[in-house]
């Protein structure tokens, strides 16, 4: 008997890719507000864990019309179908395999979804637990359908996609995918070595906008009143910095601080690359401050990957780059 042939899985669909992208972006970006105590912000996470899984269910409607030649899913060209809908009509329709029903609760989408609306429409403040419930459903729902339906590893979707420049991207995408191991020390080195590349590149972008250290770098004067003069300067331009960077300062400080610490004063420059053999010397070769508490670690990485993601996006969407400073940009192969 001759052995069955193993039909190789298709590669996933770009648009797919995309779609799932955009839908754990959503759900990462009302993950971060989760922690937040105001009302417009525990409304906006509401509101946009339901955006999340409306994309993904928008994606599942395309799957079952595509792979099980479920016409009744074909839609008219502009035509909008709402989350409610949407459910409702994939919960309804017999033979669909895998089945919707097996994977996702239809009465507490729909709950939720009817939350988001009075959220929406009729001004409702949620409670913290209603929150917390809905984000819970969430993040299941996103990863049971795509991996259960859609056959997609929901930790392989990487945000790094998002990312234009090709070296930052390439130590983020290897955070994402240290982090999943939890390998949380990898996974913060990577997200420090990402986070420098995109800072160095923007301070370029906006150079010659105020107040520049290296004015004051090399000053020779044994005058102790001036060298406190010079230090005092330093700190406000370093203060200054984070406001042009357009960093939250809290979240910067967060990140500073175990940076500097853990990684950056063990480099003279940032690496443009780094491959597994020096990433694992660097981390054999210097200690973390958080190393006998695995649980701060993972807090610190857990807010690193959402704050350096931010942060690079929000550059790489606002570009200052003047015509005289690309030559200088070039020299760093940042372009």
């Amino acid at each position: 008997m001759k052995n069955a042939e193993v039909k190789e899985k298709e590669p996933v669909d770009k648009n797919t890719l995309s779609r799932l992208v955009y839908s754990k972006w959503l759900f990462r970006v009302g993950e971060s507000l989760l922690n937040r105590k105001t009302a417009p912000e525990i409304c906006t996470a509401s509101i946009i864990f339901d955006a999340s899984l409306e994309v993904i269910f928008n994606e599942l409607v395309d799957y079952y019309y595509v792979k099980h030649d479920a016409k009744c899913f074909q839609r008219p060209l502009g035509k909008i179908y709402y989350l409610s809908t949407i459910v409702k009509e994939l919960f309804a329709f017999p033979g669909l395999e895998p089945r919707p029903s097996s994977v996702v609760n239809l009465n507490e989408v729909i709950r939720f979804h009817d939350l988001r609306n009075q959220i929406q429409h009729r001004g409702f403040i949620p409670s913290p637990p209603q929150i917390l419930d809905q984000y819970e459903l969430t993040k299941t729902a996103l990863k049971e359908i795509s991996e259960k339906i859609l056959e997609i590893n929901w930790q392989s979707i990487s945000l790094a996609s998002l990312i234009q420049e090709e070296k930052i991207k390439d130590f983020y995408r290897r955070a994402e995918e240290y982090y999943n191991k939890n390998k949380f020390k990898e996974s913060a080195l990577c997200l420090v070595l990402a986070f420098e590349l995109a800072k160095f590149k923007q301070k370029i972008d906006i150079a010659g906008s105020g107040i520049s250290r290296h004015r004051f770098v090399g000053e020779t004067s044994k005058s102790e009143e001036i060298k406190k003069i010079c230090s005092y300067i330093e700190k406000i331009d370093e203060e200054i910095e984070i406001i042009k960077l357009g960093l939250n300062y809290k979240e910067f400080r967060r990140y500073d601080d175990f940076a500097q610490i853990n990684i950056l004063e063990h480099f003279d420059l940032i690496p443009e690359e780094i491959n597994e053999k020096t990433l694992q010397e660097l981390i054999q070769k210097h200690e973390f401050a958080f190393v006998d508490n695995e649980q701060l670690l993972k807090d610190w990485v857990n807010f690193a990957v959402d704050f350096v993601l931010r942060s690079v996006i929000q550059w790489e969407t606002l570009q200052r780059l003047v015509p005289a400073l690309k030559d200088l940009s070039s020299l760093f192969n940042l372009e």
